[in-house]
């Protein structure tokens, strides 16, 4: 498994995706995404799905820049939705491949690191989970495969991940689906765009006092 994951990572970067997955391709290559993705949609979601559970896998780059695609393709709605379910399933696969295939190892080579999240989730209960998602301050993968060797039971990591999940795809479809229009220095200021980037800017305080406030309900009650 380790060497299949190596020779997936050197790949990723031997055949150049990280560069076809930025703005800069998802702009000049918009028209030829659009027009696939309205064609082969079930193929299309389908693509995003293996995308999410590579990056949910394995420490390869793109999942941002993939939700972004998703609201190019799909609009704002139809991009959530999209990223948000596709998103989740990706994360659950990372999830179920740690636990039934590595558990053994990484609970022997990062025991320390296992019985850490074991303490957070008997402190904090499925919030420990939820405001990982919610703050994107570890990597997608990392998360994923840590929480595959708890004791966390795997429904459960799905729908917490669903939710904690949700407001982030929002935010980057809402952004990708506005970067989609541009077509001239005139789209740059539009009052749309504008507001996309303020969500991008706002979002990591809002997640923050969102945690803040259930925290602060669960102590009282």
């Amino acid at each position: 498994m380790l060497a299949l994951a190596i020779a997936a990572v050197a790949a990723f970067f031997a055949l150049d995706l990280h560069h076809v997955l930025s703005f800069e391709t998802i702009k000049a290559r918009q028209a030829e995404f659009v027009a696939f993705g309205e064609h082969h949609p079930a193929l299309t979601v389908l693509g995003f799905l293996l995308a999410y559970a590579l990056s949910g896998t394995l420490p390869l780059p793109g999942a941002v820049i993939i939700t972004v695609l998703a609201g190019a393709l799909f609009g704002t709605g139809g991009g959530f939705l999209v990223a948000s379910a596709t998103g989740a399933i990706g994360a659950t696969f990372g999830f179920a491949l740690s636990r039934y295939w590595l558990r053994g190892w990484l609970s022997r080579r990062y025991a320390t690191q296992v019985r850490r999240i074991d303490e957070g989730l008997a402190r904090d209960g499925a919030l420990y989970l939820f405001t990982l998602r919610l703050l994107p301050v570890l990597p997608f993968f990392l998360i994923n495969l840590s929480f595959g060797v708890s004791a966390m039971r795997m429904r459960s990591f799905w729908l917490i991940s669903q939710l904690g999940m949700a407001p982030g795809a929002f935010v980057f479809a809402n952004a990708g689906s506005q970067l989609s229009r541009l077509d001239s220095l005139h789209g740059v200021l539009s009052p749309a765009l504008l507001g996309s980037f303020a969500l991008l800017a706002v979002f990591p305080w809002i997640a923050r006092a969102l945690v803040r406030m259930v925290r602060r309900h669960r102590s009282v009650s």
